[in-house]
């Protein structure tokens, strides 16, 4: 299969390249704005074919969110008609999109099958989540093209840095560099998922032919409670709970995953994972590498 991956030097964008690298029948078409002669460059796009495009471009990790916000509208939807561009003159050609399961905005709840995003609320959500569920709409609209939009929660995996400012990556680093980490007090649900069970996801997409929104999920959730108290006594992390509020860039979400089954009902996806084993798998290598 000839697949296009777009963001192929970013976190996800990576991981899924080697995942699908493992198919020796793959011809991977790896493209990034990196000045470096092992991606090919995004003027060339049109001149290839591919059977799968996948777009990993995004903004990344929290601590380089507020730089990259501003230009974050402009480059997502110049990256994304590129290959709506593409898919008219290849209708055959299926495309996943990586959305971002913030677009549901209120998480005092998990979202399931029945849960409506209301636009009204729009003007609540950070500039990042308004792109991410424009992107959604404009894609819906496009009924006769083969488009998938990908919802991702959490995502871990051992190429994830150590001062990205994610939850799991400062529970990492402060139990490989045996430091203190605080934390809220007030318990929150995060679901991880991994380049395992998200490319294994895309394949079972690439079978159908099929215009729509999915939301990703592991075998389950874990809370920051469960998390911090399996690493302390596996791993002897330390640390404190503090009474300051939950944070972060896109607003505080209690319960960021989703019960939403529809990529199980309708495309036959089981993950292979749960949230605590993805982060397990990607620490040990993390340690067995530091």
């Amino acid at each position: 299969m000839n697949i296009a991956i777009l963001g192929s030097n970013g976190l996800i964008g990576n991981n899924l390249l080697n995942e699908f690298i493992k198919e020796k029948n793959n011809k991977i078409f790896a493209f990034s704005r990196a000045n470096n002669p092992k991606y090919y460059q995004y003027s060339d796009f049109s001149n290839y074919e591919y059977e799968l495009i996948i777009n990993c471009i995004g903004i990344g990790a929290p601590n380089s969110f507020a730089k990259s916000i501003s230009t974050f509208a402009s480059f997502n939807n110049k990256f994304d008609q590129l290959c709506i561009d593409y898919l008219h003159k290849q209708p055959n050609t299926k495309y996943v999109y990586l959305s971002s399961g913030s677009v549901y905005g209120d998480f005092k709840i998990a979202p399931d099958d029945n849960t409506i995003i209301d636009e009204k609320n729009l003007i609540k959500l950070s500039e990042y989540e308004r792109v991410k569920f424009s992107t959604e709409n404009f894609h819906r609209k496009l009924k006769n093209l083969n488009i998938y939009d990908v919802r991702i929660f959490n995502y871990v995996s051992e190429t994830i840095p150590l001062d990205s400012g994610f939850f799991v990556s400062d529970i990492f680093k402060a139990t490989l560099r045996n430091l203190k980490i605080n934390c809220t007090k007030d318990k929150f649900y995060r679901d991880f998922t991994s380049s395992h069970d998200l490319h294994k996801l895309i394949l079972h997409l690439f079978e159908n032919n099929d215009n729509d929104v999915i939301d990703m999920f592991s075998k389950d959730p874990v809370s920051n409670h469960e998390l911090l108290n399996f690493f302390n006594k596996n791993y002897d992390l330390n640390f404190t709970f503090i009474d300051d509020n939950i944070s972060s860039p896109t607003g505080v979400k209690k319960n960021y995953y989703s019960i939403s089954r529809k990529a199980q009902k309708k495309y036959g996806f089981y993950p292979d994972y749960s949230s605590i084993e993805n982060i397990c798998n990607s620490f040990n290598k993390i340690k067995d590498n530091f």
